[in-house]
């Protein structure tokens, strides 16, 4: 019941809680009494930031209501840049809409292989800007407010506190500090039945959600198979805090990368014995890869891997193929 949520977020606020980012959507009402509970605790507190998403198809009937939430919590676009656009909208109910000190988005914007390897910041409907739950969560607690909000093309930038690097449309890579389980869980239960020490959520940011199999709410990244998207976002608002970023290397370097090592494997194919050649190219790659990977660690950079290796791949065979024809045909001429 949504009273349980009522009574939750009392607790919280009387124990000095910085912010609640809530992953919970509350799309329509329910129980009237349970519902007035909730948002006269949202009201109360003052720094809760509820949740709504971007369907893939309508679930609603009619226009969606999000005139509140459209003056209270979207930006206007910069012309001449992209974002990422949906075409529906499911918004929590109107006095949700009314009361949250903040909304977010909770959607996942996995790659082709699924994995979740970065969050979309700001995301685009009906030419109006909303931000990410984690966004809008941390925004709450630094105190940021909406026109203190700048987006480039390559930050997201929060007043004078944060300078979030982003690539084009407000798109975040995500440094996962581990595997699930790297942040504090706290069970819902043992809060309600305040067996929690007194002061233990002071000054701290909450978020609200599930983890179990069951609710669905589970997406992979590079660590595991099993992760809780609530941990997607308590990873965004951790890097954002502790200015811990993951960059992607430009575009320019990987090609400078291809270039140089494709050259230096095919001096060396065409001056090397096969055996000695084999060797260099082994050696290259396998080196290539490994200080790749140990920036990546140290750093946080990242740096194509694929493209480089499979470059020195065919230039590797390219190479000697071409070596054994030449050869074959200079025994076909002295015969």
């Amino acid at each position: 019941p949504r009273s349980y949520y009522a009574e939750l977020l009392d607790y919280l606020k009387e124990d000095g809680v910085l912010a609640v980012g809530s992953d919970v959507a509350f799309p329509e009402h329910g129980e009237e009494k349970d519902d007035n509970l909730l948002i006269s605790a949202t009201k109360r507190a003052g720094n809760i930031v509820h949740s709504f998403f971007f369907p893939y198809s309508s679930e609603l009937k009619g226009e969606p209501d999000i005139e509140i939430m459209e003056k209270r919590f979207s930006l206007k676009p910069e012309k001449g840049m992209s974002f990422q656009s949906q075409a529906e909208i499911t918004p929590p109910i109107r006095e949700i809409q009314e009361t949250s000190a903040g909304l977010g988005h909770f959607n996942r914007y996995s790659d082709v292989d699924g994995m979740t390897r970065s969050t979309i910041l700001f995301v685009n409907y009906k030419d109006r800007l909303y931000p990410a739950l984690s966004l809008a969560t941390l925004c709450q607690a630094l105190k940021i407010k909406r026109n203190e909000i700048k987006i480039t093309k390559d930050y997201v930038i929060l007043g004078s506190k944060k300078k979030i690097p982003v690539e084009e449309g407000a798109r975040m890579w995500i440094n996962y500090v581990g595997e699930s389980g790297s942040f504090n869980y706290i069970s819902f239960v043992n809060v309600l039945k305040k067996r929690i020490g007194k002061g233990y959520f002071k000054g701290k940011i909450v978020l609200l959600g599930g983890s179990a199999e069951g609710l669905f709410d589970l997406t992979f990244n590079p660590f595991t198979q099993v992760f809780p998207g609530i941990e997607i976002h308590a990873n965004v608002i951790h890097s954002i805090l502790e200015e811990s970023y993951m960059t992607k290397a430009p575009k320019a370097v990987g090609v400078i990368i291809v270039f140089v090592m494709s050259i230096m494997i095919g001096l060396f194919s065409s001056s090397f014995s096969l055996k000695k050649g084999i060797f260099a190219f082994v050696f290259l790659l396998s080196g290539y890869v490994v200080a790749s990977m140990g920036i990546f660690e140290a750093k946080s950079l990242w740096i194509e891997m694929v493209s480089p290796s499979f470059s020195m791949t065919i230039t590797f065979v390219s190479v000697w193929l071409w070596r054994f024809s030449m050869e074959q045909k200079k025994k076909e001429e002295v015969f």
